[in-house]
Formats: C-alpha cells, sequence, structure tokens
C-alpha cells in the first residue's frame, strides 16, 4: 500500500484529557468541593454513557440544551445525597480545575510544522471552549453538538477525516477513552488511547515520516 505523502496526513485529537490535564482529575476537585461522593457521580454518568437515547447523549449531539443535562445531574446527585446540588453552572464548576496539556499542544505545532493537518473532535456537553485558543492550535475544531455526531458514531470519525481533507487510513487519531480509540479504528484510523508516552510517540511517528518523505 502506498504511504500518504506528508500533505495528505491529519492529526485529530480530543479535548478534554488530551489538550488538558486529566478530566477525572478535575472532577474530583469539583466533588470535594461540594461535598458529593464520587462513587455516585461515577454511577450516574455510568448509566447515561450506557443508556441510548439518555440526556447526555442528545446534549452530546445537540439535541438538547446543556441545562437540560446540568439539570438531570443536578437532580440525580441531590437524591443520592439528599440535599439540593445548584445545577446553574454546574459544567463550568465540573471543569474550573482543568489545565492545557502543554506537550500535546507543542505536539500539534510539530505536527502542524510537519505539513500534517490537524483537528480537535471533542463529545461536547454545551460547556465552554477556548475557541480562540483550539483555533490557533489546529486547522479545525469540530465539536459534537455542532456536528449532530457523537464518538464513537463511525460517522463523526468520517466526518471529521472529510473535513480535514484526508481519507480515514491517512489519520492519527487520540482520546483519553478506550471506546472512541476503538470507534475511530474502525473507520481505519490509527488511534491511540493518550497515556504517558503517548506525545513521545507521536513525535517519533511524525519525525519518522518526515525524514522518510525527505529521503524519496
Amino acid at each position: 500500500m502506498t504511504r500518504p505523502s506528508q500533505h495528505e496526513r491529519a492529526l485529530i485529537v480530543d479535548w478534554g484529557g488530551v489538550l488538558t490535564t486529566p478530566v477525572e482529575r478535575a472532577f474530583r476537585a469539583w466533588l470535594a468541593g461540594e461535598g458529593l461522593r464520587e462513587v455516585h457521580f461515577v454511577a450516574i454518568m455510568k448509566e447515561l454513557h450506557n443508556q441510548p437515547g439518555s440526556i447526555l447523549h442528545q446534549v452530546e449531539c445537540g439535541e438538547a440544551p446543556r441545562e437540560s443535562f446540568e439539570g438531570e445531574l443536578a437532580k440525580r446527585l441531590s437524591v443520592l445525597h439528599e440535599r439540593q446540588v445548584d445545577p446553574v453552572a454546574l459544567l463550568e464548576r465540573m471543569f474550573a480545575a482543568l489545565d492545557v496539556n502543554d506537550e500535546m499542544t507543542a505536539v500539534l505545532a510539530h505536527a502542524r510544522s510537519a505539513g500534517w493537518r490537524t483537528a480537535v473532535l471533542s463529545n461536547s456537553w454545551g460547556n465552554t471552549y477556548d475557541e480562540p485558543f483550539l483555533e490557533s492550535l489546529v486547522d479545525d475544531v469540530l465539536l459534537s453538538h455542532r456536528l449532530g455526531l457523537r464518538k464513537p458514531d463511525p460517522a463523526c470519525y468520517e466526518v471529521a477525516a472529510a473535513t480535514v481533507g484526508v481519507p480515514p487510513s491517512a489519520c492519527v487519531f487520540v482520546d483519553d477513552l478506550r471506546r472512541n480509540v476503538r470507534g475511530a479504528q474502525r473507520v481505519g484510523m490509527t488511534a491511540f488511547q493518550y497515556g504517558a508516552n503517548t506525545a513521545a510517540d507521536l513525535r517519533k511517528l511524525i519525525g519518522d515520516e518526515v525524514t522518510e518523505a525527505d529521503g524519496l
């Protein structure tokens, strides 16, 4: 099989937990600050993730406003903790402790300098993104609530590949969740679950391909 040229490659990355510090760390800070139990939150989110057509899936696909998700999550937490959890600006409080992952932003810059197309592909809960910052990092910012598609739906990755202008087989995808990585692999992308060595592995992959291309 012929290797795509440098200008036909793309690096597509998730936002939370890849371009940011771990989402779980931010959630734990929020839970501790509001005196909420992690086990209750995890159980609720697991149920919403696994339930087809849940309010979580609806908000990710832009079929429901963020306030509906905040209200449902706050209601469930309130019942489990037997006290009122404020739904107003709940998402802002949940993500408040997130910081930028400088290591991965540097990888994106390296990829762009090597001629790769770049994009962010994120399942959005309607929370606020620093879009000017993201737009400075990548060629395309793709948020699920605008696409009307959510990972790991195969169509979500296919739209992302079409947007950056390369076939899925020429895309490298990085996400912090295994199910989203598998979704990308199913459409032919090279996909990695983010970990301690991911940034170094990506730099090596991009660097090796640059070297091979230069040697042709």
